[in-house]
């Protein structure tokens, strides 16, 4: 597989099959087993993975700096700052998660490499800074990949897709907007030759098992091949009925309990330390079963203590929250806590 200058691809596929291994073999971070990987002399990558080192002491400015190639670009840290809203004088070690993500994703970018590998850009950025993202990334002089689960993100700049599947890396010429149409005529495709594969090989079947009653010194090495193939085509039929399942629409099964509401927020509010600023202020809403809710906001403005609060793992200063009996929760907060390190 080829990357070229100009390319922005979407590198797609299920959880596990490489796309971190992929990327950390083309930033040199990890070795091949076998095969060759070619570079252009000279070629710069910078990868924006999961895992950034960011010095704890250093503000935002000095962190950024250490990567600029000259005192000449230090104007680019006001454009990135201002347009994914950071504080360029504020220290790492006060930054929210979120917010020390987008410092490891400007120095990813920063530095105008080669080749950008994006590991999840849009985790805990806002509405208006993706959008901004966007526009940068399509006028970016280099090559860009990207793994994400914001199709939207993906569709709008990408003008190529690595997929990999089942051990293969297909590639599409077009971006990940044309994605949904191109993998179904594939599947389309697969489907057409496993049918005509199961055909020949039930005749080969067929054929040997009445040649070998007749002939069997002669046959016994064609039935044996025969075998072979109708276990191997039963394999291929079954990684093809896995694959296809992740693409059919999930049916949620309507549940027996006939709450309306499982949530309620009565006039609350939450501050810290006492501050007179209140984070939540006077918040009245009611959560309904089966919603789908996005919770948007600048950082700082209370999204992740809304949650908290929804959870129990703090108390409001005002108003109650009601929850519906029984209720069982799953949380996965930014700092990723509930993993075992």
């Amino acid at each position: 597989v080829d990357v070229h200058k100009g390319d922005f691809i979407a590198l797609i596929g299920k959880n596990g099959v490489g796309k971190s291994t992929l990327m950390r073999i083309i930033s040199d971070k990890q070795d091949l087993d076998q095969g060759e990987l070619w570079k252009q002399p000279g070629l710069q990558t910078s990868y924006f993975s999961q895992h950034f080192d960011l010095k704890e002491s250093n503000t935002v400015e000095r962190e950024l700096a250490n990567v600029l190639k000259s005192k000449d670009e230090q104007y680019k840290i006001d454009i990135f700052c201002k347009n994914l809203v950071l504080d360029k004088f504020a220290a790492i070690r006060s930054l929210s998660g979120g917010q020390k993500r987008r410092v490891g994703l400007i120095k990813a970018l920063i530095g105008e490499s080669d080749i950008v590998l994006l590991d999840e850009p849009t985790n805990h950025l806002d509405l208006e800074c993706i959008i901004w993202l966007e526009n940068y990334l399509k006028s970016y002089a280099g090559s860009i990949i990207c793994v994400s689960h914001d199709r939207t993100f993906l569709s709008n700049f990408t003008n190529k897709v690595f997929w990999l599947d089942r051990g293969n890396l297909r590639v599409s010429p077009s971006g990940f907007k044309n994605f949904d149409r191109w993998s179904v005529e594939l599947f389309e495709q697969e489907a057409r030759q496993l049918k005509n594969r199961k055909q020949f090989v039930n005749i080969e079947v067929e054929w040997a098992s009445r040649g070998v009653k007749a002939r069997v010194k002669r046959n016994l090495k064609r039935l044996e091949r025969a075998k072979q193939l109708k276990e191997q085509l039963e394999k291929d039929e079954s990684s093809y009925r896995k694959a296809i399942s992740s693409f059919k629409a999930q049916v949620l099964k309507s549940g027996s309990d006939n709450s309306k509401f499982i949530a309620e927020f009565h006039k609350v509010s939450i501050s810290y330390d006492d501050a007179a600023k209140k984070v939540l202020e006077n918040i009245s809403i009611k959560i309904h079963k089966n919603d789908r809710i996005g919770l948007l906001g600048d950082n700082g403005t209370g999204k992740s203590t809304f949650l908290k609060a929804l959870l129990g793992q703090i108390s409001c200063s005002h108003g109650t929250i009601k929850l519906k009996r029984n209720m069982c929760f799953s949380y996965f907060d930014q700092m990723r806590n509930d993993l075992d390190s």
